[in-house]
């Protein structure tokens, strides 16, 4: 399955392209293109994009915007949902539509790259080979793929 322009980052890299089905305060239920519906806490996740953005190598420090121009809005993210995403910046509440937003970056996260499937997903956890395919587990919840999904392993 091709990887979808939007998804999220977990802390540890894990780079997963999909929907978001619902969030909460605590939990998002996420549709991944690869391992189909994962129920993650919004602690492990570090980077939630609506569409493809790339990080300027400068380190900034997290929270922060991503605009669909590239420039960088530093603040504490207050929401981010299907139509807009508010952040306090010195200057104020802002509110900003969905469409002018990139990603909203939660915190700091690991860059490193595991497994990187066929679609461009990035699993940074560890994996159990089973013969034809590879488990890990993502949240408490056990996934399978098949290695033929995966086109890179870095160890």
């Amino acid at each position: 399955v091709a990887a979808r322009p939007s998804g999220i980052i977990l802390n540890d890299g894990t780079k997963l392209s999909g929907l978001i089905r619902a969030r909460d305060g605590r939990e998002l239920l996420f549709r991944s293109t690869a391992l189909g519906t994962v129920k993650l806490p919004r602690s492990q996740i570090a980077v939630e994009y609506v569409r493809a953005f790339t990080f300027q190598t400068k380190k900034q420090p997290a929270p922060f915007l991503i605009g669909s121009d590239g420039k960088i809005i530093s603040g504490k993210i207050m929401w981010f949902d299907q139509n807009s995403a508010g952040i306090r910046t010195e200057s104020g509440l802002k509110k900003i539509d969905i469409s002018q937003v990139a990603a909203a970056i939660y915190s700091d996260f690991s860059t490193a790259k595991r497994i990187i499937l066929r679609n461009g997903d990035i699993i940074n956890k560890e994996p159990v080979f089973n013969g034809k395919e590879i488990s890990f587990e993502i949240a408490g919840e056990k996934f399978s793929l098949p290695l033929a999904a995966i086109k890179e392993i870095n160890f």
